[in-house]
């Protein structure tokens, strides 16, 4: 596991409360740092802001956003999961000495497979001011280098000095929005959070590289993990087009909004989706924590008998813990996050209302959050499934939730306004209950899936 479990240990071992604070936080922001900050600056903005923007350039702004989060992370993805293996791999061998010249080729895929569609986009379908489209070209390349460096920052034992570059980054957003939209509007807006999302990048990749103080050297072996583990790389695709099949799909519903720019957006449907998200980010902070501090314990000394030759007795033991841990995790992760989604349900309306979004919104609102609460516990399975090196199981299950959520989305929209969400609830129920038959399957007969199906004695000549 990488390094900032070490630290996150430290804090939970204190055994007091703002300790244990400070563990949930930095947890959180090491997985989904940069999206929930700049969503954040964003809500912020719009909320106290809005009015300063004139009508048509503030939807072109929302729906380039809309578009930069979406393809950068679809198109990222097969990317970001090779490279997490890569880097799991590396940290396991202790031998992280070609860790900077992974992140180096990241960059260069980044670049290289997405230059080409995003300059067609902006600079010939999309009908926008040419300023206004290069901050949106260069919004696109930022955020996919958040997402690109984010991979890295789990690997980082200075855990503070990424807070501290993500909330600095933040302020940095918020002070140049506020002070930017007032005389330049939309383009003013796009330029702030440009300014605070170059800040984020260099901060880190400065961070990732004093870490790890090497050479650029033996790119070949890098590049080597596409071939060996081209299912993940297809796993991590299916899961973000999943992730936004829904939102592609409703884009070109009847109540959604075709701009003069070219670009088609549902913004009450995805606004109603991003708020549900957030919903999602202490699920999620729990998860990284109790896999991070307890659960793979568990999974390192199973691992670490068997290669020692313990007796079977011992390994049962270890079996038989490793369940325990996942079933005492998965409960209290389901808890906790029932218990915040029924909060954020039972304020729904002083939410919408502060946000100032129409009521006409709740009903999607309403399955965006049962769904994303189904979506968590899920996730939290297929991790563990890659941990076991279910591969493709996990695979085929994300492949499920792409095709469903598109599927059950389409098919809802037809079905009429009061039917919109319930194709991405739906096909959130689907995937968690294939995630949990997939894992139960697996776990509960985890010592002979080591020694039979994985064992390479056993297996057939390809």
């Amino acid at each position: 596991m990488a390094g900032i479990g070490f630290v996150l240990k430290k804090l939970v071992n204190r055994d007091d409360l703002i300790s244990a604070a400070r563990a949930y936080t930095h947890s959180a922001l090491i997985s989904c740092g940069p999206w929930v900050f700049t969503i954040f600056a964003l809500t912020i903005v719009f909320t106290f802001s809005g009015s300063n923007v004139r009508t048509e350039g503030y939807l072109n702004f929302q729906a380039a956003l809309f578009y930069n989060f979406a393809f950068s992370l679809i198109f990222s993805a097969p990317i970001h999961m090779v490279a997490t293996r890569y880097i799991a791999d590396s940290i396991y061998k202790h031998d992280v000495t070609n860790i900077p010249s992974s992140l180096l080729v990241c960059f260069l895929l980044v670049v290289l497979t997405q230059l080409a569609p995003v300059a067609w986009f902006y600079f010939y379908y999309t009908q926008l001011p040419l300023l206004f489209q290069l901050l949106a070209f260069l919004n696109f390349f930022l955020l996919s280098s958040v997402w690109t460096i984010n991979v890295y920052l789990t690997a980082l034992k200075n855990y503070g000095a990424t807070t501290r570059a993500f909330a600095i980054g933040m302020l940095i957003i918020f002070v140049f929005m506020m002070f930017l939209v007032k005389g330049y509007n939309e383009i003013g807006v796009l330029l702030g959070l440009n300014i605070g999302l170059v800040f984020i990048v260099f901060s880190l990749i400065g961070e990732v590289l004093a870490e790890y103080n090497y050479v650029f050297s033996n790119i070949r072996e890098f590049w080597l993990y596409f071939r060996k583990f081209y299912d993940l790389a297809l796993a991590g695709t299916f899961y973000s087009l999943g992730v936004w099949a829904d939102k592609i799909v409703m884009a070109f519903a009847p109540e959604s909004t075709l701009l003069k720019s070219g670009m088609h957006v549902y913004f009450e449907y995805n606004k109603a989706f991003f708020i549900a998200y957030i919903v999602m980010i202490p699920a999620i902070a729990m998860f990284i924590l109790s896999v991070e501090t307890n659960f793979f314990g568990h999974y390192r000394r199973f691992y670490k008998d068997i290669l020692d030759g313990v007796p079977y007795s011992r390994i049962k033991i270890n079996h038989h813990a490793i369940i325990q841990n996942l079933r005492i995790s998965g409960r209290d992760m389901a808890i906790m996050q029932g218990c915040v989604c029924f909060v954020v349900m039972a304020l729904a309306h002083k939410i919408f209302a502060f946000l100032h979004l129409g009521l006409a919104q709740m009903s999607m609102f309403r399955f965006a959050v049962f769904g994303s609460y189904l979506h968590v516990l899920a996730l939290f399975e297929l991790i563990i499934l890659s941990y076991f090196e279910c591969r493709r199981a996990a695979l085929w299950i994300q492949l499920v939730f792409f095709l469903t959520n598109a599927v059950f989305t389409y098919i809802t929209m037809l079905l009429g306004f009061e039917y919109y969400g319930y194709g991405y609830f739906l096909s959130a129920l689907v995937t968690f209950l294939l995630a949990t038959a997939a894992l139960h399957h697996y776990v509960t007969q985890l010592p002979y899936c080591d020694f039979i199906l994985n064992n390479i004695i056993y297996r057939r000549p390809n």
